[in-house]
C-alpha cells in the first residue's frame, strides 16, 4: 500500500549531473522563488507543485492504494518517493 505524492521523473533535476532521484525543493526552478533570496521554501514549493499538478507531472495519493495500481510507482525505484 502506498500514500503520498507521485512525480514525473522529468522533475529530478538536482544536481544537475546526477539527479538524486529525490524531489524537493532543489528541483524547483528559481523562477519560483519570490522572495528572492535564492532558496525555496514551503509555500514556493507549494506553488511549484500546484503547477506541476496542473500539467500532469504531479499526484497525490492520500488514502493507501494498492502499489501496483499506480503506473509511476510500479515503473521506478519505489525507495525514493516520499
Amino acid at each position: 500500500m502506498y500514500s503520498g505524492w507521485v512525480y514525473d521523473a522529468s522533475l529530478d533535476t538536482y544536481p544537475v549531473e546526477a539527479p538524486d532521484g529525490i524531489i524537493d525543493e532543489n528541483d524547483v526552478p528559481m523562477t519560483y522563488d519570490v522572495n528572492l533570496n535564492g532558496l525555496i521554501d514551503f509555500s514556493e514549493f507549494e506553488a511549484w507543485r500546484a503547477d506541476m499538478v496542473l500539467l500532469g507531472l504531479a499526484t497525490e495519493y492520500a488514502e493507501p492504494l494498492w502499489i501496483f495500481n499506480i503506473a509511476d510507482l510500479v515503473l521506478t525505484d519505489q525507495t525514493h518517493h516520499q
